[in-house]
């Protein structure tokens, strides 16, 4: 069964990345993605154990213990995209223990146990400082990847039933995407910290020995054990890792023995309303009702409240972070909000694939391509244009300024405007992939593949080209301040001009080939 399992895995795959050209490159890119952060993982190791020899122990007892963590929040996040979900075996003659040790055997021969193991191999090398320990942590790197696979799988499951439920779904994704986001403070401040702590010896070894008793790293603390000379403690930890293994197993048994009677259904969000204040406000024409409807959207799908948080959080987190850090001068912080357009070009980009098959409608109710093309357009402006305003008005009000105001507009707003348009041609040839309504906004699609990839390159380059013109107005203003406004002015008026023919050529493109991004967005690939 074990067998069968890996089997299966792999062969799902492969199926669901083999079934386009766009999903074959996207492969290739993930392999060597995977790759080079394998290769990157083991030189890094080494070039540790060669320059740094004193520190490898404790950087790898706590990378270590991290990565059960990140196992289990992506296992988490994307526990209802399971593709070996017990549910889909519950008319088959299996038992909770042979779905138990397939889920393991799964997850230790799946990509992220391949990568996990050579992570580990490059481990051992670490622990060469000391070559019992480094004998007795390659012994034991099948416990340890049974072991995070194992909590990884029933924290997961423990916690399917709660995540079944839309709202926690919603909820507990968006806090997620802004954790992501700031990663890099929490990075930060976990450093200062660790120096803080780090200035004192025997407090930071009292944390890494509490640490190395945990689950998460007891096998790590086996060869730290072993480094200091201490055969108890290192007897103490194996039992603890063994015992690990057998508790963790049997409770993966048993919940999946419960699962194949007992099956999780997702819930859905509760009633929908209509008839509301957005339906007044535009105009009772397909134009309109595409506007409404998305955003409608942005307020109901977790997928698209998310873009909607992040498009004006993250240049606002960009300026505060490079405030803080001095990165550069205050007179600069309104120019950070050209951001803001790089997340405008993502979001229209791929709306069409954000709808899935419900783009169906728009096909079978006679919408043409310009219709969608200008409501979708219209919806996202109407937030994405006064947040251009805002991002360069508010630090020019909070910095005091002003001479930079009119010039940050001149580029920002025209900007923002330049890339609905682009994104509007862009979007029908490049719809890029997005995770299925309904679903894990981190689910499978969430990065939007090599398409949405391609749609930015080929975007910032045509909004960079189309902006020359105001560009080169906004460098004359240093010298004659006038020619600000006037790139200003000939900065709206281009972004105008491009938003409106990208509208109309992305709509005749859309009317032409309607069926072919309906099958692209709702494959499986």
């Amino acid at each position: 069964m074990a067998a069968l399992f890996v089997k299966l895995q792999w062969r799902q795959t492969f199926n669901i990345a083999t079934k386009s050209v766009w999903a074959i490159v996207g492969l290739v890119f993930g392999i060597l993605g995977a790759f080079g952060l394998m290769i990157a993982s083991f030189f890094g190791v080494v070039a540790l154990r060669v320059a740094l020899p004193e520190i490898v122990p404790t950087a790898i007892l706590l990378i270590g213990a991290l990565i059960p963590v990140f196992w289990t929040v992506s296992s988490v996040m994307l526990s209802g995209q399971d593709q070996l979900a017990a549910e889909k075996f519950s008319l088959l003659p299996v038992t909770g223990r042979q779905l138990a040790a397939g889920h393991v055997a799964a997850g230790v021969f799946g990509i992220g146990g391949v990568t996990a193991l050579v992570w580990l191999v490059a481990a051992t090398i670490g622990w060469s400082v000391a070559w019992p320990a480094a004998v007795a942590f390659a012994v034991l790197i099948p416990l340890t990847l049974v072991n995070t696979v194992l909590i990884a799988r029933v924290v997961a499951i423990a916690l399917a039933r709660a995540f079944a439920s839309r709202a926690l779904r919603d909820v507990t994704s968006i806090v997620l995407m802004l954790l992501l986001v700031t990663v890099g403070v929490w990075a930060q401040l976990a450093i200062g910290a660790a120096a803080a702590v780090g200035e004192s010896y025997d407090q930071f070894g009292a944390a890494l020995n509490v640490v190395a008793y945990t689950p998460l790293a007891a096998t790590y603390g086996v060869s730290l054990a072993l480094l200091d000379g201490s055969m108890v403690v290192a007897g103490i930890r194996l039992l603890i890792a063994i015992a690990t293994a057998v508790v963790l197993f049997w409770l993966l048994e048993r919940m999946l023995s419960a699962r194949l009677t007992n099956p999780v259904q997702m819930r859905g969000g509760g009633t929908i309303k209509g008839g509301g204040l957005l339906e007044r406000l535009f105009p009772a024409t397909p134009v309109g009702a595409i506007a409404v409807r998305s955003l409608r959207y942005r307020r109901r799908d977790p997928r698209h409240v998310m873009n909607t948080i992040l498009m004006p959080f993250l240049p606002v987190f960009i300026m505060v972070v490079y405030s803080i850090n001095d990165v550069v001068g205050l007179e600069t912080l309104p120019y950070l909000g050209l951001f803001l357009p790089l997340m405008v070009l993502t979001v229209v980009g791929m709306d069409l694939a954000y709808d899935h098959a419900n783009l169906a409608m728009h096909i079978l109710a006679g919408v043409t391509g310009r219709d969608d093309r200008a409501g979708r357009a219209l919806a996202i402006g109407c937030w994405a244009v006064p947040f251009a305003v805002l991002l360069v008005v508010v630090p020019t009000i909070f910095t005091g300024i002003w001479d930079h105001l009119v010039p940050a507009l001149a580029l920002v707003l025209p900007a923002t405007l330049m890339v609905l348009g682009i994104a509007s041609f862009l979007g029908v040839h490049l719809p890029g992939r997005a995770p299925k309504p309904g679903t894990s906004p981190f689910g499978k699609g969430s990065s939007g593949g090599v398409q949405a990839f391609l749609l930015m390159g080929l975007g910032l380059v045509a909004a960079v080209v189309l902006m020359l013109p105001t560009i080169a107005l906004v460098i004359a203003g240093i010298w004659t301040p006038w020619f600000d406004w006037l790139a200003l002015l000939v900065g709206v008026a281009s972004g105008i001009v491009v938003l409106v023919l990208g509208i109309r050529m992305g709509g005749k493109a859309l009317d032409k080939h309607f069926p072919r991004v309906l099958a692209a967005i709702t494959s499986e690939s």
